[in-house]
């Protein structure tokens, strides 16, 4: 059974392949949490929608300047057991 992060790398591998099918499957995989964490930063829908597609786009345009970070690279993303926390992470995100 693969696990979130194999998913991840075929992911990473059809975006930087250029594969005509990456984007959607980029939004299928992360577009609901994409739109939850916006609509609960910007507080309504129509910014939310157009948040995570900037987002999206830019994921899609620049993958290739992502300077080989991975996964398990110190600092990214998905190398961190749990969300930040704090005052500022609470006033970013509305998440305590």
């Amino acid at each position: 059974m693969p696990t979130p992060l194999d998913r991840d790398w075929d992911l990473l591998a059809v975006l930087r392949e250029r594969e005509p099918t990456a984007a959607e499957t980029l939004i299928n995989a992360y577009g609901d949490r994409a739109y939850r964490l916006a609509i609960g930063i910007t507080g309504n829908g129509p910014d939310a929608e157009e948040v995570v597609q900037d987002a999206f786009w830019s994921v899609v345009r620049k993958i290739d300047t992502s300077g080989g970070i991975r996964p398990s690279d110190p600092g990214s993303i998905a190398s961190s057991p749990t969300p930040p926390t704090g005052s500022s992470a609470t006033a970013r995100t509305g998440v305590t």
